[in-house]
C-alpha cells in the first residue's frame, strides 16, 4: 500500500502538469475482490487494489504506470509507451515491489513490466500485461472486452492467481466515472475442487480527451 501512496504522490507532482498539454490522459483507481477457497475448502475474500494510468505527450507516445496492492504486498512500475500503428501499441516500465518475506521482514526488490495493446481503436481491444522482477514472482493479466454500446462491455479476462473466464462490465451512469464488473473464473493453479471462483470490482475512471 505504501507503494501505491508513493505513486499517487508521483501523479500529483509530475503527471498532472503534463496533462494540461496532453492529447489524452486517463487515471483509474480500482478495488477488486476474489471470492475463492483455501486448500482446506474455507471460503476466502481477497481484496486487491489497483491504480493505473497513462498520458500522451505526442500523437504516438506517452507515459504510463501501474500499481497493485494487497495484504503484505505492493508493487509499482512506470515507463513509456509507443503506438507503432493505429492497431498496435507496446509499453515498457520499471519499478519496485515490497513484500513480507519468510523471515517476517519487509523486503523491497526491483521489478519490470511489459504491456501490449492490439486493436485499441476497435470495439474489441486485446490487452496483455506481464510483470516480473528480482524476486522471480511473475504476474500477468489479459483481456479482450467488446463494447457494442457505450457503458456496456463483455468478454474474457485473465489474471494469474485469479483465473480466466467470461466477464461483464457496466458504467451505469455516463456522467459518473464509476465502472462495476464481475467475472466467473477458472484458476488451474488451485486444487481441482476449488478451481471455479468469482471475482468482482469497482473502478473510478478519470479521463481527459483532446
Amino acid at each position: 500500500m505504501r507503494a501505491i501512496l508513493r505513486f499517487l504522490t508521483l501523479v500529483a507532482l509530475v503527471a498532472t502538469p503534463s496533462i494540461s498539454f496532453a492529447q489524452v490522459a486517463e487515471l483509474r483507481l480500482g478495488e477488486q475482490v476474489v471470492f475463492t477457497r483455501d486448500s482446506g475448502g474455507v471460503r476466502q475474500r481477497i481484496p486487491q487494489t489497483t491504480l493505473d494510468g497513462f498520458v500522451y505527450f505526442s500523437e504516438s507516445a506517452g507515459a504510463w504506470g501501474f500499481c497493485y496492492g494487497e495484504k503484505y504486498y505492493g508493487s509499482c512500475t512506470a515507463g513509456l509507451f509507443l503506438d507503432f500503428t493505429s492497431w498496435f501499441e507496446v509499453a515498457v516500465a520499471g519499478g519496485a515491489e515490497r513484500f513480507r518475506g519468510d523471515d517476517g521482514r519487509n523486503q523491497t526488490m526491483g521489478r519490470y513490466a511489459l504491456s501490449a495493446l492490439f486493436f485499441g481503436e476497435s470495439i474489441c481491444p486485446l490487452e496483455l500485461y506481464y510483470e516480473n522482477g528480482a524476486s522471480g514472482e511473475y504476474w500477468h493479466q489479459g483481456s479482450i472486452m467488446c463494447e457494442p454500446a457505450r457503458g456496456l462491455s463483455f468478454g474474457i479476462i485473465e489474471q494469474r492467481q485469479v483465473g480466466i473466464g467470461p466477464a461483464l462490465k457496466l458504467r451505469p451512469i455516463r456522467a459518473i466515472p464509476i465502472e462495476v464488473w464481475g467475472a466467473r473464473v477458472y484458476d488451474p493453479e488451485l486444487p481441482p475442487q476449488f478451481r471455479w471462483n468469482w471475482t468482482a470490482g469497482i473502478r473510478l475512471v478519470f479521463q481527459r480527451e483532446k
